[in-house]
């Protein structure tokens, strides 16, 4: 045949370059996210961004189904063998993309829990730097992993370095012990004539050691002894109705004798009263009674402070670690002398009790017809890398369940030791990364509240601004992916496209879309942008129009109803009784809400109005946040209109820097 009749509709290549061709442009990512980058990742899905556009639309949950894995936040040591077993599950070629600062290199938490990248067990082909990396960051990610299957440079997962030796001990800093002056304040006592006090002294005596009352907020330390009675008494008095436990938790003073406290933290909703007590506990015999008999919501707490202290509740339904793995032993790291970021080996998940003792209120034969234990989660998308459970299945009829925490374990506490006030700033960006605003103006609000600081009214009302735009996301997120959960998912983008329009004024105001660390001990970092007012005002605009939308397609969807009407109903006392706070509790019936009980930066002169519920259902929760939405847009657009000028952070150099004076002129700059 001569070359004229050379058919000219074909192309030539090598078959392995056309694989590389086809492998690039057609990857299965399997997203295993944990925390903030999560969240920036899923944004990747959205309208905005569109990752579909580069072949990695259609994402994966099951391994075997995969052949990209996406590995997104902090990879705590418990988190490791599921890790693991995951990407030995997906069938070679695989590739593998570290999302992130925390999994590329364990980011700032140098702690006891959190492995120093997954480079230290898994081989990585893309490294994608920040805190969290943006959506353009990932996309980039994605692109530089399709240039390099394509030209031959990742060679079925050849390039992948071998992982580096495992980082034993993360510290970087050492524990001092903690100041004599905290030490002889943690014992002083000063008497107070409240009726809280004058009620325990008439029922127990001596066994109150002391009292003192500081900033409005009331302590009494107990003899240990009489912590049952004494809890009663606080919760059944008619006068008192201590009906709420907010927390437990430990303090090591290690160098007092006795050693430890555990600090309990009541509220009365009846009438919006705090108490808090003490209760010193030697390091030889660091036991004391359990409360769980009084408020079930103490389990986990006396859990936790078992798992990270050594303290043992006598009495305790089920005691036993929450947090960590069981790899720390007779270990306790929330000791004053263990090193911040000394690690323990850990090769294996642990076995819940739930696969091991006998079903609760059945038969021998029962057990016998329906053995079936499934495990769901951590990495199910449903659990969102932070949980698992472990349930008991009769049918399709869940008989009992566990859960296991600990899997994003990151230990701020441990990190607040060696950190200044200032520096925990961006520590708590990441408690809730929905809403990073709010949780460093709570620790701010806390800080300024132990020095006796008043902000400026200005960066008072900047605070509600901003504060109420995060709840906004948050509820979107939540709302959002519930509704993904059971399968809506474009209801779930069109949310999340919501969020976006916040974070860009987030951005134009910090320079940072999620993790603002816009807050400062006194106010504010600087001024938000001249155009600050005009951009809340578009969201202003923008939002509602969501809002209806996502009522019309969900509240009175036949589908999304029947999976959210009568499911995890709480009732009001019982709410209450667990520690329920925020859209949980309200949803139940309890119309509590922090702003209107103890109003601050000026919410007792905005009007809204608070939802509550009256089934305590996933179907109440949805509703209180989608109006709780409404009501912040409501508290936003009043703030706004009264918003004053002036200054933004208090003028005390003993709690905040002065302004930076920048200079117009030039100097020199000498090379000698």
């Amino acid at each position: 045949m001569s070359v004229d009749a050379t058919p000219r509709d074909f192309i030539t290549t090598r078959l392995d370059a056309l694989a590389r061709w086809a492998e690039s442009g057609s990857m299965w990512p399997l997203p295993f996210g944990t925390a903030c980058c999560a969240i920036e990742f899923m944004a990747v899905g959205s309208s905005r961004y569109d990752i579909a556009r580069f072949g990695s639309e259609v994402m994966r949950f099951s391994p075997r189904q995969s052949d990209l894995l996406l590995v997104m936040g902090t990879i705590t040591d418990k988190m490791v063998p599921i890790l693991k077993n995951v990407y030995e599950q997906i069938a070679d070629p695989k590739w593998v993309i570290a999302m992130g600062a925390c999994t590329v290199s364990g980011g700032f938490y140098r702690s006891y829990h959190v492995a120093q990248g997954i480079d230290e067990f898994l081989p990585v082909d893309v490294y994608i730097p920040g805190c969290p990396p943006t959506p353009e960051a990932v996309l980039h990610a994605v692109m530089n992993l399709q240039q390099g299957i394509r030209d031959g440079s990742f060679r079925r997962g050849a390039n992948q370095r071998p992982p580096h030796p495992r980082t034993d001990d993360a510290s970087v800093t050492e524990l001092a012990p903690p100041d004599a002056s905290l030490v002889a304040y943690s014992t002083s006592a000063a008497e107070v004539d409240e009726l809280p006090v004058r009620r325990l002294r008439a029922a127990v005596g001596q066994a109150v050691l002391g009292t003192r009352a500081w900033r409005g907020d009331l302590t009494v330390r107990l003899d240990r002894a009489a912590l049952p009675v004494v809890a009663r008494l606080l919760r059944d008095d008619p006068e008192l109705r201590y009906d709420m436990l907010l927390d437990i938790c430990g303090v090591d003073y290690l160098q007092r004798t006795p050693r430890f406290d555990v600090v309990y933290h009541l509220y009365s909703i009846a009438t919006g009263h705090r108490i808090r007590l003490e209760v010193a506990v030697p390091e030889d015999d660091p036991t004391v009674g359990s409360v769980t008999a009084v408020w079930p919501g103490a389990n986990w707490f006396e859990r936790e402070a078992y798992d990270l202290y050594g303290i043992r509740f006598l009495g305790h339904p089920d005691l036993r670690r929450i947090l960590t793995h069981d790899g720390f032993g007779n270990i306790h790291p929330m000791r004053r002398d263990y090193p911040p970021g000394l690690r323990q080996p850990f090769f294996q998940a642990a076995t819940l009790p739930i696969a091991e003792r006998s079903p609760i209120g059945e038969t021998d034969v029962e057990i016998v017809q329906h053995p079936t234990i499934l495990n769901i989660g951590p990495s199910h998308p449903a659990t969102h890398g932070t949980f698992r459970i472990v349930a008991r299945m009769d049918g399709e009829k869940i008989r009992e369940a566990d859960v296991e925490l600990g899997y994003l374990h990151r230990n701020f506490e441990k990190m607040a030791e060696t950190h200044t006030y200032h520096n925990m700033i961006p520590y708590c960006d990441r408690l809730n990364y929905c809403s990073s605003f709010m949780n460093s103006s709570g620790f701010a609000m806390a800080v300024e509240k132990l020095m006796g600081v008043e902000i400026p009214e200005r960066a008072q009302y900047l605070r509600v601004i901003l504060s109420e735009l995060s709840r906004i996301m948050d509820h979107a997120v939540c709302i959002g992916t519930n509704l993904m959960d059971m399968g809506l998912i474009s209801s779930f983008f069109y949310l999340w496209n919501l969020r976006e329009e916040i974070y860009d004024l987030l951005e134009e105001c910090s320079g940072a879309r999620m993790m603002v660390s816009f807050v400062r001990i006194g106010g504010f970092a600087e001024d938000v942008p001249q155009d600050f007012r005009q951009r809340v005002e578009a969201i202003l605009e923008h939002v509602p129009p969501v809002l209806r939308d996502t009522d019309r397609m969900i509240t009175h969807n036949a589908l999304a109803r029947d999976r959210m009407r009568g499911v995890g109903a709480i009732s009001r006392e019982d709410a209450i009784a667990y520690g329920f706070t925020g859209p949980c509790l309200r949803a139940s019936g309890e119309p509590y809400d922090v702003r209107r009980a103890h109003p601050y930066y000026h919410y007792d002169e905005f009007e809204f109005d608070i939802p509550v519920g009256s089934q305590g259902d996933v179907y109440d929760r949805y509703l209180v946040r989608l109006e709780e939405m409404r009501q912040s847009l409501r508290i936003v657009a009043q703030a706004l209109e009264h918003l004053p000028g002036g200054p933004v952070i208090v003028d005390d150099g003993l709690v905040a820097l002065p302004p930076c004076r920048r200079s117009t002129a030039s100097t020199p700059i000498s090379r000698t």
